[in-house]
């Protein structure tokens, strides 16, 4: 198989090469960019499961769940105040 990026060809490279390639290509961006946000907030949230008692899922606990599953009923709040019926009903509130 040839993958096409941009329009160009890349020859002997598969399909799944490409995308194996690009994933890590964004997971390091994604690092480079977030990856200080992540290391801050770590002590924070290992002391917020320390309080509530809650435990990490770990890998195969996320991977075996369904990715499709959708509750029978959602669980409803308030709209933003945004979105006001009126202009003057939204201004009331800034």
């Amino acid at each position: 198989m040839v993958a096409r990026v941009g329009g160009d060809e890349v020859d002997g490279e598969t399909l799944e090469d490409l995308l194996v390639r690009t994933a890590a290509a964004l997971l390091d961006l994604g690092a480079a960019r977030g990856g200080a946000v992540q290391v801050a907030e770590q002590p924070n949230a290992a002391r917020e499961r320390e309080r509530t008692g809650a435990s990490v899922l770990g890998v195969k606990a996320i991977l075996s769940r369904d990715p499709l599953y959708r509750p029978s009923t959602l669980a409803r709040s308030p709209a933003p105040r945004v979105h006001a019926a009126t202009k003057a009903a939204r201004k009331a509130f800034y």
